[in-house]
């Protein structure tokens, strides 16, 4: 299964690291294009500026072709911290798409509780269940 990570700009290292875990622990792909640049997001805020919305539209237009393309998606959520409007939109286009949705941490919204929606505490957690999800 190809999968996409939803999460925070400022946490990308830290969430590549848990990409190749996954990859390693299980016969799953992780496809996040933004993971691997410096790109524009909701988390970098010269997205804003006039001269950067080219750009800024590319990366989004990237996130949604991703996302379009995977099977799956893992939204991340993070404790103290409110649900993005970026995280949030891709979750809704993914589930919208019938991807499987995977929750990590507890749930920062009552969309998290739609059917078919798999809600884990920890990303081992979740990598344990996908090593039996063909």
């Amino acid at each position: 299964m190809r999968l996409y990570i939803a999460g925070k700009y400022e946490e990308r290292f830290r969430l590549q690291l848990i990409a190749r875990h996954i990859e390693q622990e299980t016969h799953h792909r992780v496809h996040a294009r933004w993971l691997e640049t410096d790109g524009f997001s909701s988390g970098n805020p010269d997205f804003r500026a006039v001269e950067n919305r080219d750009e800024a539209e590319e990366s989004a237009i990237d996130d949604l072709d991703d996302i379009l393309g995977c099977h799956g998606i893992i939204y991340m959520v993070y404790q103290g911290a409110s649900m993005t409007v970026g995280r949030a939109f891709e979750l809704g286009y993914a589930y919208s798409l019938g991807h499987r949705v995977f929750i990590v941490g507890e749930p920062d919204s009552i969309f998290a509780y739609l059917p078919g929606i798999q809600q884990f505490d920890t990303t081992n957690d979740l990598v344990d269940y996908l090593k039996g999800v063909r």
